[in-house]
């Protein structure tokens, strides 16, 4: 990615606070991490509040396992020559819509191909709150400029965080990320139905003795992330898939959370003991008082004692012990993250189409299509609805 490090300047916008005419943007390619990392920890070590996913653990961590594969660039945010934000912008590889290859920018560690992705879920930009919707719109117009682009991608935002990313051009795709709140609960599991915590004890006592390992060192965290590769990669292969840790770039990103973020505080790696033996483990990133469950692993062999559903309740009730707000079971329609949450969040992943041939010779498919089933019943009866945008869908935990 050619990268024009030269400072913008940004002229002030009707009704903006003074001061806001001495803001500019700078841009650092790929060959300049160093220093755009350096930059990064400036920034963050201002904040009061930094989203996981935003933060220099993570960044850093995604970077080293997808940064020779994912080309990118860093734009910085400065008022009066002083940081004040920066964020991480990606060229997408591998990224299709329909048969056709598609050019795309993305916002944050995004961009993979769909096989090796993360998928991130509660993105974020990291900038001093007074100046977000300037650094946003200033980053948009920085991916629309950075070459030959088909789409924008905006993956993984909480709902309301970039509304200025909306209008004519932009399609929005909503997933439900549902989860437990834990304020205020004194007892275990409070808020599930009667027959849920009824279900909940019977299991638990099927799997007695049963013990809850919390994994927070660097040591004890790498333990726990090989017993949930070992668990997760048995369960798929079982069922004739490579699973995602074959992936040695996905494999790489989830070993640095283990060995970086979680003595950072930033994430827990939990294993279910029964008699010795681990028969379930899982991978907990935290952001700003939340856990958030991105990867399950569990023994196939002993499916019938729900290994899995009772690393969850157990770690449901560590987790309102240890203080923490919500569980979050992140993105994704499975029946036991409804019978196990009280509450639901909405992500969205925005996508901006530039106008180039691209879509039109799609969009003509489309229409043309839709003639065709319109004057062929078999054809409407016997075909799947088609969706507006054709964006990932995948959550981390229900990828193979």
């Amino acid at each position: 990615m050619v990268v024009d490090t030269q400072s913008l300047r940004s002229s002030p916008a009707v009704g903006e606070e003074p001061g806001t005419a001495f803001r500019a943007i700078r841009r650092l390619g790929h060959d300049r991490r160093d220093e755009a990392l350096a930059l990064w920890r400036n920034v963050e070590a201002r904040q009061t509040s930094v989203a996981l996913t935003c933060s220099f653990n993570w960044t850093a961590a995604w970077l080293e396992a997808y940064g020779e594969m994912i080309p990118h660039e860093f734009v910085v945010a400065e008022v009066l020559d002083q940081p004040v934000g920066i964020a991480l912008v990606t060229e997408g590889v591998g990224q299709t819509e329909g048969p056709l290859p598609i050019r795309t920018r993305h916002l944050g560690t995004a961009g993979e191909p769909e096989a090796s992705s993360v998928v991130v879920e509660y993105n974020d930009i990291l900038v001093e709150p007074q100046h977000r919707d300037w650094f946003l719109r200033e980053i948009i117009g920085v991916m629309q400029s950075s070459g030959e682009v088909d789409a924008i991608r905006l993956d993984g935002f909480p709902a309301g965080i970039i509304d200025i990313a909306n209008g004519k051009g932009w399609h929005t795709r909503p997933v439900v990320s549902r989860y437990y709140d834990l304020v205020g609960s004194d007892e275990p599991w409070a808020l599930l139905s009667p027959n849920m915590r009824r279900s909940i004890r019977r299991k638990l006592r099927g799997l007695e003795p049963c013990e809850l390992v919390w994994s927070t060192s660097r040591e004890e965290a790498l333990a726990s992330f090989n017993h949930l590769v070992e668990l997760h990669q048995a369960r798929w292969t079982k069922d004739g898939e490579p699973g995602c840790y074959s992936d040695p770039r996905f494999f790489a990103f989830h070993r640095n959370v283990a060995e970086r973020l979680a003595p950072a505080g930033q994430a827990v790696f939990a294993c279910l003991k029964h008699k010795g033996e681990v028969l379930a483990a899982a991978e907990l990133l935290i952001d700003r008082g939340r856990l958030l469950q991105y990867q399950k692993g569990w023994n196939p062999e002993h499916e019938k004692l729900s290994p899995g559903l009772v690393l969850d309740c157990l770690c449901l009730e560590e987790a309102r012990l240890r203080g923490y707000r919500h569980f979050d079971f992140l993105g994704g329609i499975s029946d036991y993250k409804t019978r196990l949450s009280s509450h639901e969040n909405s992500l969205e992943w925005r996508e901006y189409r530039l106008p180039t041939w691209k879509w039109m010779l799609l969009d003509n498919a489309r229409r043309a299509r839709q003639v065709f089933r319109s004057l062929i019943p078999s054809a409407r009866t016997n075909s799947e609805t088609e969706t507006e945008a054709d964006l990932p869908t995948s959550s981390p935990e229900s990828t193979p």
